[in-house]
């Protein structure tokens, strides 16, 4: 072994600019590798450390008719309840609610605070979060109690101790703190900065917590341990029979349960596209890491092959000697695992640098030696292990089958096949590095769409601000005039919730419809349409302060479409008393455009009252807002003010597809630079081989600019062969990327003209200097080498 190190470190020291050039191509290789096992195997750990884990299951309740079906993971707070009371086999129920932030108040200073939930008391005792302060079983039992997680306890009380202490949520109800939790980890599907007890929200009169709606409530079951699930099967259609079935079976629409397990919502969601997570992307990933790493090899591989002859000789004199083949094999497969070894270690210097980067666009911790990882360093030690032999398996097999006979006579096996092998390496490492960057742009062209899409409403110099407080929730009107009297605010409204990133969805009767269906609904004021700039297609707007429009309708044509709305006869929808429609509007997209517009009900009487002011503005947005938070200040003292532009508030839905191509970008550049770093020590190695041949040329007459083009028409070549090859495989795949969209772009020629454009400038860049240099040599020096 010690022999063996000794001869390969001279070995490496003797050629140390291929092996520099080796080394960081598989580091960077490495990194990338490394980078992306790590966001595998932390997207795969997601809820797994819950010890309950393979006993919790999410219920999804899927609204049937005979269109299709629409799981939904948003169902009322009854469910739950009614499956245990039926049901032996479960053995407790969780409900929570969705994170929402808001504003906590404490000795007269206030505390923005994210990730608000209500849950239910059994919370901590079914799922596996570390409770530091309190008692599982009691913390969330009692009305207005909360329980708060150790980093919102540090910024509210500092070192006060938190239990006890009564908080204030925006301006509104008082709260006793009767527990102080951990952190989530960033695994965990559920997040929060605090938690009420779910029994408070049974105080408020307005919320709908049986059967008959409320669909905004996360319900887990846990059921006896050992419990095949599929046994809830039986008995199920009964059971929903009875509870909500039997009233709607006129309708054409029928319900049924769904339960999915704990482990499986991240990336196997039935019905939550904004879960965070996507098997889909999973798999891409598992795809880019094995391209980066397979092109690094490919470095290894051509670079070693070109350099076959510079140790022909070697190994027909240790073949002379009594070295075996497979001795051989083992000696030039030892090198190269040696050198993906050492390869690691600046691979991990490589990783520290993008540390910064990987987290801010993952949201994930690049933390590879944190307790708790032993798969993840086992994994990271066979991948280097798997590079070493890939990258050096074929020289090793190619340099130990060379005959010693020939090779001491100064051959050195098939000049065809050291000559095709490179080359088609560098073929390959094309088509992946073009096929990424094709992805790539289709990406780009993708997003911008998206960014650019008009939504069919003005989303530009529009704030939203946050009716957060009881004073301004309670009045909308007074907060709304108050602040248009400001001159930089062209007009308002008062929303239940902004367009762009979805709305609630209620159980309504349709004209002719014997039974409830879910149909997304807003709540806005008569001000709705012209501060956005909606168009009223037919009938009219609401008008202010009119007790008869409050019980009215606008809906958007799809509404009128879907649940055929005639010409001068009047359309009524029930819910708790006939609404008459008096007017239909244009289409917008009020949900991401993911999904194409659904029907949709305006009304001037929201269930849940308006919780934020629409401000369409005259000027730059940032200057205004500070503007309008003086006069918030003089009207509101005492309430918090909360204000993002209507455009950011829609953007964020993106967050998720925007992470994905930043995270695919920056490993394709990594890629990238790998590719070209193989292609110029590959160069170098072929255009040293071809000096006599170059010397001959020139004294031939060739100038040296016509080699230099010669040589780099060569390579260029390879390059634009990689591109065609990579045409239809990018195809392929980004189409079925581009599915997911409801709203989509066309591929089109222009982006892998345009690819062959960026890999041919990166191939010139890594080879045109070399060519020169090679090109301009003295005819003298290396023909007269014999």
């Amino acid at each position: 072994m010690l022999n063996f190190l000794k001869y390969t470190y001279r070995l490496f020291r003797r050629s140390l600019g291929y092996t520099l050039i080796n080394m960081v191509g598989l580091a960077i290789g490495l990194a990338a590798g490394i980078s992306i096992l790590a966001y595998i195997y932390g997207e795969l750990s997601f809820d797994k450390f819950h010890n309950n884990r393979n006993e919790l299951y999410r219920v999804n309740m899927v609204a049937i008719n005979p269109d299709g079906s629409y799981p939904s993971f948003q169902i009322p707070a009854a469910v739950g309840p009614s499956l245990k009371e039926s049901f032996p086999g479960i053995n407790s129920v969780v409900r929570v609610t969705q994170p929402e932030g808001g504003f906590f108040e404490y000795n007269k200073e206030l505390w923005e605070i994210s990730e608000i939930c209500y849950a239910d008391s059994g919370f901590f005792s079914d799922f596996t979060f570390a409770l530091e302060e309190g008692d599982p079983a009691t913390v969330l039992t009692d009305i207005y109690s909360i329980v708060i997680t150790r980093s919102t306890a540090l910024a509210i009380f500092g070192d006060e101790l938190a239990i006890g202490k009564v908080i204030k949520l925006n301006n509104k109800n008082q709260f006793t703190v009767t527990g102080i939790a951990s952190d989530p980890p960033f695994n965990s599907s559920l997040q929060f900065k605090a938690l009420i007890s779910f029994s408070t929200l049974y105080q408020d009169k307005s919320l709908f917590m049986d059967w008959n709606g409320g669909n905004q409530y996360m319900t887990f079951i846990r059921t006896a341990p050992g419990y095949d699930i599929k046994n809830l099967k039986n008995g199920m259609a009964d059971f929903l029979e009875d509870k909500i079935n039997r009233r709607i079976k006129d309708s054409g629409w029928h319900y049924d349960l769904k339960f999915e397990p704990l482990t499986s919502i991240h990336l196997y969601s039935l019905s939550d596209i904004s879960s965070g997570g996507s098997i889909g992307n999973i798999r891409i990933f598992s795809v880019i890491a094995l391209l980066i790493i397979l092109i690094a090899c490919f470095n290894f591989t051509s670079l070693s092959t070109a350099r076959a002859m510079r140790r022909s000789k070697e190994t027909g004199i240790r073949k002379v000697a009594g070295a075996s083949r497979a001795m051989l094999i083992r000696q030039f497969l030892g090198e190269a695992v040696l050198m993906s070894f050492i390869a690691l270690i600046l691979a991990l210097f490589i990783i520290e640098l993008i540390r910064p980067w990987y987290s801010a666009i993952s949201g994930y911790p690049l933390d590879l030696f944190s307790s708790g990882k032993i798969e993840l360093l086992a994994m990271i030690f066979f991948l280097v292990l798997f590079t070493g032999i890939v990258a050096g398996a074929y020289p090793a097999f190619y340099l130990a089958s060379f005959n010693p006979a020939n090779v001491l006579k100064g051959g050195s096996g098939s000049g065809k096949i050291k000559s095709f092998i490179p080359g088609l390496l560098v073929v390959l490492q094309f088509t992946i590095s073009a096929g990424l960057i094709s992805s790539l742009l289709v990406m780009q062209n993708q997003i911008s769409l998206i960014r650019n899409f008009d939504p069919g409403f003005r989303a530009n110099n529009v704030l939203i601000v946050q009716l957060s407080g009881e004073m301004s929730a309670s009045n909308p009107s007074f907060a709304g005039n108050a602040l248009s009297s400001m001159p930089s605010v062209i007009s308002w409204s008062a929303v239940s919730n902004p367009p762009g990133a979805g709305a609630e969805r209620n159980g309504y009767f349709p004209d002719g419809r014997k039974e409830p269906i879910l149909i997304n609904v807003i709540g806005v004021d008569s001000g709705f349409l012209n501060t956005l700039d909606i168009k009223l297609i037919s009938g009219r707007n609401f008008r202010s302060g009119s007790p008869a429009d409050s019980m009215s309708y606008l809906v958007n044509e799809s509404y009128a479409s879907s649940f055929g709305i005639e010409k001068d006869k009047i359309h009524y929808i029930s819910r708790s008393g006939k609404h008459p429609v008096i007017g239909i509007v244009k289409d917008f997209n009020f949900s991401p455009v993911f999904e194409m517009v659904q029907p949709l009900i305006l009304t001037m009487a929201p269930e849940s009252g308006y919780n934020a002011l629409l401000i369409s503005v005259n000027g730059d947005p940032n200057l205004v807002k500070t503007q309008i938070e003086e006069e918030w200040r003089k009207v509101f003292p005492e309430e918090p003010f909360i204000c993002i532009p209507l455009k950011s508030y829609i953007d964020m839905t993106y967050t998720g597809i925007n992470r994905f191509a930043q995270l695919f970008g920056g490993f394709s550049v990594l890629a990238i630079l790998v590719a070209c770093l193989g292609l110029l020590g590959l160069s170098a190695v072929i255009l040293q081989q071809r000096q006599r041949q170059l010397g001959i040329r020139r004294i031939l007459g060739a100038s040296a600019l016509k080699l230099t083009l010669r040589e780099t028409s060569y390579f260029s070549l390879l390059v634009l062969a990689g591109n065609i090859l990579a045409v239809i495989p990018v195809w392929i795949f980004m189409t079925g990327w581009l599915a997911s969209f409801s709203y989509r772009i066309s591929i089109t020629i222009s982006v892998f003209v345009l690819t062959a454009l960026i890999t041919l400038f990166l191939a010139w860049i890594a080879v045109l200097w070399q060519s020169w240099l090679a090109a301009r040599v003295n005819p003298v020096d290396v023909v007269k080498y014999e």
